[in-house]
Formats: C-alpha cells, sequence, structure tokens
C-alpha cells in the first residue's frame, strides 16, 4: 500500500523532540516517512472499541491518510444501523506529525486499555515506525476522543521500524485491568513489554520480551482470554496461513506451534503473499472466555473461524465460512494493498454478540453475525447516519 522511504518532511512528534536538541533536528528529520503508492485510493483505518460493564457502546476510527477521528455510536439500538460523526480532534496534529504525510498499515496501533472489566477508560497509542508512545486519557469525556499523554521519550525506539508488520499485544489480569501491552515486530522476531499503570504516566519502561516467533509474512493477532484474563494470543503467518500460539506462563512468553493452517480455507490462487494480510478477531462466550477467533483475509474477502482455541490440549479447527465480506458491501476483490478493521461487540454478559467490520478501500460497514458457528454465520451490510 505504501512505500517506504526517508523524507525531510517527517517532523518529529512530541516523543521525538524531546530527544531532539538545536544540533540534532536534522536527525529527527531524517525518520521514516511513508508515502501512497501508485494507484492507492484510500488510506487504512484503524478501530478503537469503547466498552462499558453493559456492553459495546461506540468506537472511534483513525484515518491513517489524515489523522481525522470519528466517533460511531448508537450501537446497541441497531448494529445494522449507526450513527457516525468526525471529531474536532485530528491525531496526527497532536502527535505532530504532518496531515500530508499518511501512514501504512501497521505502523500506527491503537488498544483499548480498561480500568475493570470491559470498561475502557483510556487507549494506547503506539507509531511503530519511530517508537512513539502516549495515552488517551479520559476517552469520549466532553464530546472529545481524549486528553494526549505523550511518553518521555521514544519507549518502543529499538524495535521500530516502518515496515507495519507489528501487532500490539495487551495484557489483562484476572480482574480485567489492563498490565501491560506488548509491541511485537513479526518481520525480526522481536517484542519489547511495558508496564501499565492505573493512571496515565509518561514515565514509560520497557524491557526485551523473549519468546516471539520470526514471521513469513504480515503478522495478525487475536487475544485469548479465559474468565476475563489473558491467556495469550493466536497468531497467524499471512504469507503461509501458519497458526502459532503465545502462552502467557506468569511473566514468560511460551511458543507453542501448530500444525494447523488458515490454507486451504482462504485461496493462495492469484494473491500475492508479500501483500496479503488477515484481520484476527477474538470470540468470547458468557464466560468471556475466546472459543473461537475470526480471521478475515483482506485479499479476497473470505471470513474463517478457528474452534477450540480455549483449550491447549485440543487441535484447533479452520473452517470457512459460506460467506464473503465484499460481496455484502456491494465490492469485489482487488489486487495489492487493502486493509479490514475490526471491532467486535461485547454484550453486557460480557460474550461477543457480532463484528464491525470496516473496508478501508470502499469505506463501508459490514456487520458479521454468529461468527461463532460457521454453517449459520451472516454478514451484512450496515448503514451508517452521518
Amino acid at each position: 500500500m505504501f512505500d517506504a522511504m526517508f523524507s525531510l518532511g517527517a517532523i518529529p512528534s512530541p516523543g521525538r523532540r524531546r530527544l531532539c536538541g538545536s544540533l540534532g533536528v536534522l536527525l529527527c528529520l531524517l525518520t521514516p516517512a511513508v508515502l501512497p503508492a501508485q494507484g492507492q485510493a484510500r488510506a487504512p483505518v484503524v478501530l478503537l472499541p469503547q466498552d462499558s460493564p453493559s456492553g459495546t457502546d461506540d468506537f472511534y476510527s483513525l484515518d491513517l491518510g489524515d489523522g481525522a477521528l470519528t466517533l460511531y455510536d448508537q450501537l446497541r439500538r441497531d448494529p445494522l444501523q449507526i450513527r457516525s460523526r468526525q471529531l474536532a480532534q485530528n491525531l496526527f496534529g497532536e502527535i505532530g506529525r504532518p496531515a500530508n504525510q499518511p501512514a501504512a498499515a501497521g505502523e500506527i496501533l491503537m488498544a483499548p486499555i480498561h480500568s475493570a472489566p470491559r470498561n475502557t477508560r483510556s487507549a494506547l497509542f503506539v507509531e511503530a515506525s519511530t517508537g512513539y508512545v502516549a495515552y488517551y486519557d479520559q476517552l469520549g469525556k466532553g464530546g472529545n476522543f481524549g486528553k494526549i499523554i505523550s511518553a518521555i521519550g521514544r519507549p518502543f525506539a529499538p524495535i521500530a521500524a516502518a515496515d507495519g508488520n507489528f501487532a500490539l499485544l495487551m495484557r489483562h489480569n484476572s480482574n480485567g485491568r489492563t498490565s501491560g501491552a506488548y509491541l511485537y515486530h513479526a518481520g525480526s522476531g522481536r517484542g519489547f513489554y511495558m508496564g501499565i499503570r492505573n493512571k496515565p504516566d509518561p514515565d514509560v519502561t520497557t524491557a526485551t520480551a523473549a519468546g516471539f516467533p520470526r514471521l513469513t509474512g504480515l503478522v495478525s493477532a487475536a487475544e485469548l482470554q479465559a474468565f476475563e484474563r489473558t491467556t495469550g494470543y493466536l497468531v497467524a503467518d499471512a504469507a503461509d496461513g501458519s497458526l502459532r500460539f503465545l502462552d502467557f506462563d506468569d511473566n514468560r512468553l511460551l511458543l507453542r506451534e501448530s500444525r494447523v493452517s488458515l490454507f486451504p480455507a482462504f485461496t493462495t490462487e492469484g494473491v500475492d503473499p508479500a501483500t496479503r494480510r488477515f484481520t484476527a478477531v477474538p470470540i468470547r462466550n458468557n464466560s468471556e472466555t475466546t472459543t473461537h477467533v475470526l480471521f478475515v483475509d483482506t485479499s479476497t474477502g473470505d471470513l474463517a473461524v478457528v474452534e477450540g482455541v480455549d483449550d491447549p490440549a485440543r487441535q484447533p479447527v479452520v473452517q470457512k465460512l459460506q460467506t464473503n465480506l465484499y460481496r455484502a458491501l456491494g465490492s469485489s476483490a482487488s489486487a495489492g494493498w487493502r486493509t479490514v478493521s475490526a471491532v467486535p461487540g461485547i454484550a453486557g454478559s460480557g460474550a461477543t454478540s457480532g463484528v464491525w467490520l470496516l473496508d478501508s478501500l470502499t469505506r463501508r460497514t459490514a456487520y458479521v453475525e454468529s461468527a461463532e458457528a460457521p454453517g449459520s454465520a451472516t454478514v451484512r451490510r450496515v448503514r451508517v447516519e452521518r
């Protein structure tokens, strides 16, 4: 989707400015910038859900083309008819990134921070190409996205890269509170961990985390939970469809290989493995335990479900859904870069009631119902009131 290059147009973010003295400004300006490739129609979008104990209230979208933020609400009234409005805040402006410097998919990552089970109080923001980190506190207060609190320095700078092959893996403890986050670079198999306190603190400490696999293709990952606690992650390699488990054992990560692949549920014919990307979405039951993981193949629009992820002694099973995202959206598969962003809808019971999917190319939204039952799963287009 984007070609990485070095550009004098890359203006330092707040985190970068702290490292720049008068003699270091030029070095800070010479940071990787990402420009759209020829023929790219729309920039990717990052989605951030805002949950409460009664369910998913709304979600935010960040346009990686210009930093614009949009709020989607009225989700529980009717998941097939929701409302959106653009916020006055511009995230690129707040971090010091020019609006004409679009970001690539995987270069900017966001994830919710929970103060209690299903209670989103703030968000974690990571610019993976530079290692810059910020919190957005008081999420949604006063009709705004939140109050930015930049971390000192660039906590993830040792792992920074411009290839967009990153996953931000949040970790929740047994009381549902977010306790930390891993930034995982799949191209190198490296990871860094940062602890998260009760209140956003700009003094962030990171440490190397071992156990991450090195992947051939682009990474996608879904959180695995058991009774609100993060037990690990299911990781997929888009190049060969291979699946791996990252199991949490106290403060260690244990890699568990799997013989299961997403192929042939997803076709390899006519698809470039270098640009292929999956979207992974955890599906939870009423015990807030992840039982299935929904995968979307952004190259074709096909969907598949991995069953049995809640039992390490069980061999997971991959089933293809008899439906297609792009058909539901009135679109078609397209060659090259394309992304699909997802927000799982959580009910008051803690179970996943459905999944909203946003296509970066058409900017249309769909809703997946009954994803945990491949035989009856459906994908329907959502009407978005603006």
